[in-house]
């Protein structure tokens, strides 16, 4: 892997350490990319998105359970007119 043409693609600049550290990774990763490429794909039809198909595989959704809003409000911790109030968890 040429590091230094990565360094002007990507427009930054490495110190040794970075650019050694990459090195061994690469090499990692291009072993695993050699991995791939030696799997027999003949006959295997492309595909754009690995769940094509996925809508045929999942059931239909259907309610089979419902309950009041009377019922889903008895254990909120505090309500106000049709809502269930919450704490506010991030800050704004």
């Amino acid at each position: 892997m040429n590091i230094e043409k990565l360094e002007r693609d990507l427009m930054i600049r490495l110190n040794d350490s970075e650019r050694e550290f990459i090195k061994n990774k690469s090499k990692n990763f291009l072993f695993h990319v050699a991995l791939l490429n030696k799997v027999d794909t003949q006959g295997v039809q492309p595909m754009t998105y690995p769940n094509m198909d996925v809508r045929s595989r999942l059931r239909e959704d259907t309610v089979d359970h419902v309950i009041t809003q009377e019922l889903a409000f008895e254990n909120a911790p505090k309500t106000h007119d049709d809502y269930i109030e919450i704490v506010q968890v991030i800050d704004k």
